[in-house]
């Protein structure tokens, strides 16, 4: 089994060693053990609770909400996985047609900034003659 010192998970996970240790002072995420030195070690199953913290946070969830709902007794990392995956998807869903919209609205007004141009032109050109 592959155990990880703080500064290993840290940059395994994409967080601060700060961080870490501040999950684990409010109970969010406890070492799977301590060296003699005081050094906070991780096995698998803290790297797996880890990404379902970071999964929540990515979602919105307050620590506190996140800390209940990975505590329940019958909390299941497989079913957890799956609904970040539907969660994920529809939020990327989501984005996708702000973005769409975004574009949308970006070119339209572009062709009726490039329409108004031509009519003002137009008329200034009929204006002259």
């Amino acid at each position: 089994m592959m155990v990880y010192s703080v500064k290993q998970l840290a940059r395994l996970a994409g967080v601060s060693v700060r961080t870490l240790h501040y999950y684990d002072h409010i109970g969010l995420l406890k070492p799977s053990s301590y060296g003699e030195n005081g050094y906070r070690y991780y096995d698998e199953s803290s790297v797996i609770l880890l990404q379902q913290i970071l999964f929540f946070r990515e979602l919105g969830f307050a620590l506190d909400e996140i800390r209940t709902i990975v505590g329940q007794p019958g909390f299941n990392v497989r079913r957890a996985l799956e609904e970040h995956r539907v969660l994920l998807s529809k939020r990327a869903d989501r984005i996708a047609e702000y973005a769409y919209r975004v574009v949308s609205q970006r070119g339209s007004h572009l062709l009726y900034h490039a329409y108004c141009c031509v009519s003002i032109t137009a008329e200034s050109c009929h204006m002259e003659s």
